[in-house]
């Protein structure tokens, strides 16, 4: 199974930048066409066969996977020095 963890976990900062602002267009406006983040959601569909009507579902499981991503490096950046690695 292609794991969506993993799948965002491995793109590059400037692409997880990309999805985040097109997911803030796409509240802002109730709806978004052609972005980064719709293009990944349906490459994630393709992949995995998943239900292509549920594209906007997987937009949103993506970008709370791309904020997942900052918040662990963030909790990782302001560790006191704890064996735990949040990542």
């Amino acid at each position: 199974m292609f794991d969506l963890r993993d799948h965002v976990s491995s793109m590059d900062d400037d692409t997880l930048k990309d999805i985040i602002r097109d997911y803030d267009q796409f509240r802002q406006a109730g709806a978004i066409g052609d972005c980064t983040l719709r293009r990944i959601a349906s490459e994630y569909i393709h992949k995995t066969n998943a239900r292509q009507g549920d594209v906007v579902l997987w937009m949103e499981s993506i970008v709370k996977e791309v904020y997942r991503v900052f918040a662990m490096r963030y909790l990782n950046s302001v560790s006191d020095g704890e064996e735990q690695e949040w990542l």
